[in-house]
């Protein structure tokens, strides 16, 4: 008829689990050795993501994919991204607690927006409270200081670059656990 339309190509990612498959398996979380390699991809995929100038929105367990016999993960479901700058126009209501104030605020959105988010995330992985900030005192104390620091409330202080943030995990990881294996 001559009118232009839009459509959704979608892939099915096989052997793959949502993240949030892995929290409901695991209500009481994972230990954080287990949990590295997770948060390893998803910070790896948000700091590509950043470098583009975009802000995924909505880094809920979701949306990360995890395909477990490679360890690696998709980060899917971007409708919800906008340019960095921009604000956030919808949240996922289930997972309220895990956006940051600025997005409430109606204040643009940065990379620091989606490391709030993946913060979030990583925190119910490992069995905390994201309603209250509370870790489990099995997580190791540098691993939960860079999380915290992630959860700053005021963007401008919370850290906000994936790969300084990778880069600090790897290291963090290294000293608590050795070399990677």
């Amino acid at each position: 008829t001559g009118v232009a339309r839009s459509a959704n190509v979608l892939k099915h990612e096989v052997e793959t689990v949502r993240l949030a498959d892995v929290i409901t398996a695991y209500p009481n979380g994972i230990a954080a050795a287990d949990m590295a390699w997770m948060f390893n991809r998803l910070l790896a995929v948000l700091s590509v993501t950043h470098a583009e100038d975009i802000v995924h929105g909505a880094v809920t367990p979701d949306h990360l994919l995890l395909h477990l016999p490679d360890h690696n993960g998709v980060l899917v479901d971007w409708c919800y991204s906008v340019p960095t700058g921009e604000t956030i126009a919808a949240i996922s209501p289930q997972y309220r607690a895990f956006y940051p104030p600025e997005v409430f605020e109606k204040r643009p959105a940065t990379s620091a927006t989606d490391l709030f988010m993946a913060a979030q995330s990583m925190v119910l992985l490992l069995g905390g409270d994201v309603n209250r900030g509370v870790l489990p005192t099995t997580v190791p104390k540098p691993i939960q200081a860079l999380l915290r620091a992630c959860l700053i409330p005021s963007p401008h202080r919370r850290m906000r670059n994936a790969w300084t943030v990778f880069d600090d995990f790897r290291e963090i990881l290294e000293r608590i656990y050795g070399p990677p294996k």
